[in-house]
């Protein structure tokens, strides 16, 4: 596995789909989403390397995938490795999704659940007495006929700001959450998206062919720039970059691109950036605690990066029995922000991709595991489709490869409860 940086070179504009208007009489306004849609950093992060291994792409098309690829194995081709247009992806498979400061350190986007409480800008972080005491009911379950209800850790001062929208925290913080859900937060630091990329407002005047302003069409875009740390560099998109190819071939593609800094571009506007590729070295495994789970126990799955929902999105989403089509998974509860409609422009076509659902990151699902099985089903659907809820499952299975549907799982329950203690 490898670590990819895309470092941007100025600001970057992360288009979310919305409608757009350059006059007064619209929506002169466009902000930058944030963090990128999966597909946006997967875009890059594909044509990085096709370049990188030699790819000759023309203006407005596309690379060859019968490229000969000579310097990696016998009969290796571009196709391999990049796949050809969007129903073949090739080897590549994105996840752990984030941002790294320019100490190096990983940020990961804030569960829902997570506590949060806001001193101005900045975060403060949490003392033990008051993470280790304060409970609150103000998140329910409103799964039709579930009733039980999830009771989670916060803060006092209110139950709406425990919707931890636009934080990020460190990867082991999230690696402690799937051990010991329950465990005190004390020294969790969290930091808002806009201490990690600030946002950076352009002013621009619509011309027409004579270079002229045309009356009333003034509009203003807010980009991002990565914030600079202590040490001097600034903050950089990264993920993690998984290689589905034998390890012989996985060895010869990763040492024909560790080192190299490549130019590419990220989201809308022609915003540059250099992707930079490493071994991902130590990392912090987010891997299942020792014994966990037993049959009949609780698991939590926490959504680390947005998901494609199907038409149906109420209903696929919180579909209480066999929860992701599995038998034996129930759905106990849900803690997600509101799905919202996405879709994006298709220059080929001169159009609008067609619109879909996406479930933005952060959600949280507690699901009870009936048996052994179950949870060995669960696990394969999680690893093949993520959280996706498309009727196609070959869309599905795209979609987690480019990076949506990403997940961690972890207990629901304290350590003291699995090991004998009775909810």
């Amino acid at each position: 596995m490898m670590l990819a940086r895309l470092v941007p070179h100025d600001t970057l504009f992360l288009p979310d789909g919305a409608s757009f208007n350059k006059d007064d009489f619209g929506r002169s306004i466009a902000a930058s989403a944030f963090p990128p849609l999966p597909h946006q950093v997967f875009s890059a992060i594909r044509l990085a390397i096709a370049h990188a291994l030699g790819a000759t792409i023309p203006p407005g098309g596309r690379w060859n995938p019968e490229d000969p690829m000579k310097l990696l194995w016998v009969g290796a081709k571009l196709g391999d490795i990049v796949g050809d247009g969007m129903s073949d992806l090739g080897c590549l498979r994105l996840d752990r999704l984030g941002v790294t400061t320019g100490d190096g350190k990983v940020w990961l986007p804030c569960p829902n659940i997570v506590p949060s409480a806001t001193n101005g800008s900045r975060l403060r972080q949490f003392s033990g007495e008051a993470a280790g005491t304060v409970q609150w009911e103000g998140v329910r379950s409103d799964l039709n006929h579930l009733s039980q209800e999830s009771r989670f850790i916060g803060n006092a001062e209110s139950a709406h700001e425990s919707i931890s929208m636009g934080l990020f925290i460190r990867d082991s913080a999230l690696a402690r959450l799937c051990e010991d859900p329950t465990a005190v937060l004390s020294g969790i630091e969290f930091r808002n998206e806009s201490e990690l990329f600030a946002t950076e407002n352009y002013v621009g005047l619509e011309l027409d062919s004579a270079k002229a302003n045309i009356p009333g069409q003034l509009y203003n875009i807010a980009h991002r720039r990565g914030t600079t740390s202590l040490v001097g560099r600034e903050s950089s998109v990264s993920c993690r970059l998984r290689l589905d190819l034998p390890q012989e071939n996985s060895e010869a593609l990763m040492s024909s691109l560790i080192g190299r800094v490549i130019g590419g571009q990220l989201g809308g506007r022609g915003r540059s950036v250099s992707v930079q590729f490493a071994y991902e070295g130590k990392s912090v495994g987010l891997v299942e605690p020792e014994g966990f789970p037993n049959s009949a126990f609780r698991v939590r799955i926490y959504a680390t990066a947005p998901s494609i929902l199907g038409p149906n999105v109420v209903r696929e989403l919180r579909s209480g029995e066999a929860y992701l089509g599995v038998a034996g998974a129930r759905l106990i509860s849900a803690v997600h922000s509101r799905p919202r409609r996405y879709s994006a422009w298709n220059s080929d076509a001169g159009s609008r991709t067609d619109w879909i659902w996406i479930l933005p990151t952060g959600a949280v699902f507690d699901v009870q595991i009936t048996n052994d099985s179950a949870l060995e089903e669960m696990k394969e659907r999680l690893h093949s489709q993520g959280l996706n809820l498309l009727r196609d499952v070959d869309q599905n299975k795209r979609s987690r490869q480019m990076g949506f549907g990403d997940f961690e799982i972890g207990a629901a329950v304290s350590h003291t409860a699995r090991n004998g203690a009775t909810e």
